[in-house]
């Protein structure tokens, strides 16, 4: 399924939508890229003047995608707290889960090691690291903390309830994280465009998501150099 949603994703993005006519083109191209396909998939572009074009608006699935907010509200955490990014955690054995995927893990199976929090978003954001995402998690005080930031920011439509350690209970559980299409974009637009963070984490942000070695296969794949 994911194939035909980055294939979606990537038409949209190299699209430009001017006029409600360019929309219902838009939609028309991307029912016949879904056409006999077994997939439910949401589209949401921003453009213009703020102006929002969705498809198929609905809650999906986050998976992994709730380490955006995540890293958001942990910088957040450090800048109301004072804190810097090179600021040590203690990770136990015990932090350290086995069947989950977990570089981290793989490079310190004993635990008992210091690490700063630059490196364990770099594990959470660019390594997609289960184990890593966490540990932060607990740090800044669960997943509620991250819910609670997103609402405060004015982003509805998304939903952060479940620790990776949660979502791999269970095939269901691995669906409790949920977010629109349109919530998805505007709180990346909304990093992107306003003065969430201090510069020194923005800017850590922005280059950890860049780094990323898990996504380029995916939309990164189909973005022009650049």
């Amino acid at each position: 399924m994911k194939y035909f949603i980055v294939g979606v994703l990537i038409a949209c993005f190299t699209v430009t939508v001017a006029s409600s006519k360019d929309e219902r083109e838009l939609k028309m191209r991307i029912a016949s890229v879904l056409k006999e396909k077994r997939a439910i998939v949401g589209v949401a572009v921003l453009y213009g003047d703020n102006r929002l074009f969705e498809v198929n608006r609905g809650d999906y699935p986050m998976m992994s995608v709730c380490k955006f907010p995540l890293a958001l509200a942990v910088l957040d955490y450090l800048h109301k707290n004072n804190l810097s990014l090179d600021t040590d955690i203690f990770i136990r054995e015990s932090d350290l889960l086995p069947d989950t995927y977990s570089p981290l893990r793989d490079r310190h199976p004993q635990g008992n090691i210091k690490m700063s929090i630059r490196e364990l978003l770099s594990y959470t954001v660019s390594l997609s690291d289960n184990n890593a995402c966490d540990i932060l998690f607990g740090y800044i005080g669960g997943t509620k903390v991250v819910d609670d930031y997103i609402k405060r920011l004015g982003i509805s439509g998304m939903s952060v309830v479940a620790t990776e350690a949660v979502m791999h209970e269970s095939f269901e559980k691995q669906y409790c994280n949920t977010a629109t299409p349109s919530s998805a974009v505007l709180l990346l637009d909304k990093f992107l465009k306003e003065d969430l963070l201090r510069d020194e984490y923005g800017n850590y942000l922005r280059k950890i998501m860049i780094e990323t070695s898990t996504g380029n296969d995916k939309i990164k794949a189909g973005l022009p150099e650049g």
